[in-house]
């Protein structure tokens, strides 16, 4: 039998946030990543909610919560996530992040220490790193002239013939993704380059204080060796999908 998962409504400040809900007794938020909404974490319900009070919001901008009003940062999304966890009085909570939903966690326990109890970060986006030539890839598939999806789609049957098919089709499909997701395209790529690095968490991961799990597939694995080099308490594992995250992280908030 499947958990019982109720969904919620909230008029805030800035506009009416959509949760999910499933569970009793220590609260857990899961935050989700760019071009999603919180339903991606509908399997960590089914295996987490029996023990814990499992929260999954919308962040304003994306899934069922109202747009954006206003110029959104990853600090005004972690002020949002923190006016609706006081309207439902939640005083400590666990934090699971992926992505970009990683960097607003790990922004809301910098703003918010006293409230964590620990945080799960999946393949964390948030450090600048030099020559990240990884993003300069992806803002270049979102230019008005879309010369590089051209170039990969012209590439792609030569591509499968020398094992780089599946990289290409994967960078195609994450194209699709953000421009179904004009909140993810502010966020990362269409804000003032300024504006971005000032978010950039590399100068305060070291006062994180808080029991980190960073858990790295593939994709993410050198942003998520930085977060674990700077987080004092962080413990890095990298897994191979998303059974075997789902394993470790249930594992790993038993131990806590």
């Amino acid at each position: 039998m499947g958990c019982v998962v109720r969904n919620g409504r909230l008029r805030l400040n800035q506009g009416q946030i959509f949760w999910r809900e499933t569970g009793q007794g220590e609260a857990i938020a899961f935050i989700h990543r760019e071009y999603s909404d919180g339903s991606q974490w509908l399997d960590f319900f089914e295996n987490v909610g029996p023990d814990y009070q499992c929260f999954a919001p919308d962040l304003l901008g994306f899934g069922d919560s109202d747009p954006a009003v206003s110029s959104q940062s990853i600090q005004w999304q972690s002020e949002i996530l923190a006016e609706f966890f006081s309207q439902l009085n939640l005083k400590k909570i666990y934090f699971v992040g992926d992505s970009l939903g990683a960097w607003v966690a790990t922004r809301y326990a910098l703003n918010n220490p006293e409230q964590i109890q620990g945080l799960v970060l999946l393949s964390p986006i948030g450090f600048e790193a030099p020559n990240n030539a990884g993003y300069f890839l992806e803002k270049c598939l979102l230019l008005p002239i879309p010369i590089l999806p051209w170039g990969l789609k012209l590439l792609y049957p030569l591509g499968k013939l020398i094992g780089l098919g599946q990289k290409i089709q994967k960078l195609l499909n994450y194209r699709q993704q953000l421009l179904k997701s004009p909140a993810s395209r502010r966020l990362l790529f269409q804000r003032h380059p300024s504006e971005i690095q000032a978010e950039y968490l590399n100068s305060e991961l070291s006062q994180l204080t808080a029991p980190t799990l960073i858990v790295s597939a593939d994709q993410g694995s050198h942003q998520a060796l930085l977060f674990a080099q700077k987080i004092l308490q962080a413990q890095m594992v990298k897994v191979q999908d998303k059974i075997e995250a789902i394993a470790l992280i249930k594992n790993w908030l038993k131990q806590q």
